[in-house]
C-alpha cells in the first residue's frame, strides 16, 4: 500500500500507526488501530456490525474515550445488524444521515452547501507547521523507500 500512503501524504492528509512503516498487517493489529481512530474522531459511527464485528471493538474504544457514539439506521436489519442493534438499545443515538452529526456539532447544513465540487476536492490544503511538514516528509520518505 507504499503508492495509498504517498497518495494521502500528497494529499495533506497522515498516516499514524503504533507501528514502523513495513510491518505487515496481522489480525491482531486492527484494534490499536482502531483504538487511534476513533480516539481521533469527536464523533464515530457505526454503519453495520454483526454479532461479533471489530465495529464493536472500536465503538467500546469510542465510548472508554468520551466520544460521541451513533450508529446508522440503515444498518440495523438482518443478521450483519446485530451488533448495530445492540448499540442502539444500550443507548447509542441512530441516524438517518450525516446532516444529524453536523447538526449535533451546531452546523447547519442547506441544500446548496451540501453538494462538493470538483474545485472543492482540488483544493490545496493549509499548510502546517515546519515541523509538522518536517515529520511528513520523514514519512513519506520512509513509506517511499520502505523501512528495514
Amino acid at each position: 500500500n507504499r503508492g495509498l500512503a504517498g497518495a494521502i501524504l500528497d494529499a495533506g492528509g497522515f498516516i499514524a500507526s503504533e507501528y514502523s512503516p513495513g510491518v505487515p498487517p496481522q489480525k491482531y493489529h486492527f484494534p490499536a488501530r482502531n483504538r487511534i481512530i476513533s480516539g481521533m474522531s469527536r464523533t464515530v459511527v457505526v454503519a453495520q456490525a454483526p454479532a461479533r464485528s471489530g465495529a464493536l471493538i472500536t465503538a467500546d474504544f469510542a465510548l472508554d474515550q468520551g466520544r460521541d457514539l451513533v450508529v446508522l439506521e440503515a444498518g440495523l436489519s438482518g443478521d450483519s445488524g446485530a451488533g448495530t442493534r445492540d448499540l442502539a438499545e444500550d443507548g447509542a443515538v441512530v441516524i438517518s444521515d450525516a446532516r444529524s452529526i453536523l447538526r449535533d456539532w451546531g452546523i447547519e447544513v442547506t441544500q446548496a452547501s451540501a453538494h462538493v465540487t470538483d474545485s472543492d476536492r482540488r483544493a490545496e490544503p493549509s499548510t502546517a507547521g515546519d515541523a509538522a511538514n518536517a515529520r511528513i516528509l520523514r514519512m513519506r520518505a520512509a513509506i517511499e523507500g520502505g523501512v528495514r
